[in-house]
């Protein structure tokens, strides 16, 4: 069985001296690891029989004290973490061949990226560390667990990591505490600037597109109205789905979920109305008009009755209700006609 050293190399060490040290250790048949993260050391000197054996040292300094009752204190409760991960780290980058930390960091990368991706994990039980769980139990997880296993594997191996995302950040604030955390608070404030800027550029566009599809699309083509006229129901509607927005707002949790809501609702409603309405020879009014409505019902009936009863998106029935019915508009107007 290999014996093995943990080397502490202190700063002010020549790299050349350091070498020849884990050389040395190395031709001798041990197994080195530089390490300035800590080490144990047994030690020998004239000094009396109290101040020799075991020290425990964290980073450059001797621990001493407080600081050993701690460490006491942590053992006796068993609440510490196996160090399962950094053996399979340095598997991990002998494998890979990885040398410079880039490499390694690309290596672990690869590595927790073959593990499945699952948002309904379970817990790791109270008594298991939560990367020895990720790693070698379950071996599939999301953002969090994969995130802490690559930085505390990358530390175990030396190479400086930390995670910029606090576990449980939302979807709105990941690309903020991102931007906070790696640029300097000029880059931070240009991105809320230009962010803002994209939002109301696209409120502005939404609520005009409304206005102009249900004055042009459905308010003119059926009641015939004078320009006038339609000016004011324009100008009525684009209120109107304002205050829905705002009402419809309220109630999302994130904006990530009001943006996955509106593109369920705007896919089957306009899509196939306007696909169809472009390649028909001679498109009718009220097919269009009755697809628009079906579709946005039945896109937000589904999301309110049945998620989380089906794996089905909702926007696949909405979709396929909606060409129904513009088929059926189209038929009864052909009808109409003839």
């Amino acid at each position: 069985m290999a014996k093995t050293a943990l080397v502490p190399i202190a700063n002010g060490t020549e790299e050349i001296e350091a070498a020849c040290i884990i050389d040395t250790l190395r031709r001798a048949g041990i197994e080195v690891t530089n390490s300035t993260v800590g080490a144990v050391q047994v030690t020998a000197s004239h000094n009396p029989a109290e101040f020799n054996g075991l020290k425990l040292q964290a980073g450059m300094e001797a621990l001493a004290g407080p600081e050993l009752q701690k460490v006491e204190r942590l053992i006796a409760s068993g609440a510490f973490a196996s160090g399962e991960g950094s053996r399979l780290a340095r598997d991990v980058v002998e494998e890979a061949g990885a040398e410079t930390r880039y490499e390694m960091a690309r290596a672990i990368e690869a590595h927790i990226r073959q593990f499945d991706y699952d948002l309904d994990l379970e817990p790791p039980p109270l008594d298991t560390d939560f990367v020895d769980y990720f790693l070698f139990t379950a071996q599939r997880g999301y953002c969090d667990y994969s995130a802490t296993a690559m930085v505390v594997m990358l530390r175990s191996l030396g190479v400086a990591a930390r995670g910029i995302v606090p576990a449980g950040t939302d979807e709105d604030h990941v690309l903020l505490n991102m931007v906070r955390a790696i640029m300097p608070a000029g880059g931070y404030m240009l991105l809320m600037v230009v962010s803002i800027s994209v939002i109301m550029s696209s409120l502005d566009s939404l609520l005009n597109a409304g206005a102009v599809v249900f004055t042009q699309d459905i308010v003119r083509p059926v009641w015939k109205v004078a320009n006038g006229k339609a000016l004011d129901v324009g100008r009525t509607a684009t209120v109107v789905i304002a205050l829905a927005a705002a009402a419809a707002a309220a109630a999302v949790p994130t904006i990530i979920d009001g943006l996955l809501v509106c593109y369920t609702i705007w896919a089957p409603a306009i899509l196939p109305a306007l696909v169809l309405g472009l390649w028909l020879k001679k498109p009718r009014p009220l097919a269009g008009i009755l697809s628009m409505v079906v579709g946005a019902l039945v896109a937000g009936l589904s999301q309110l009755a049945v998620g989380g009863l089906t794996t089905v998106p909702a926007i696949l029935p909405a979709l396929g209700a909606a060409i129904l019915a513009y088929v059926v508009g189209h038929l009864l107007s052909r009808e109409k006609g003839a």
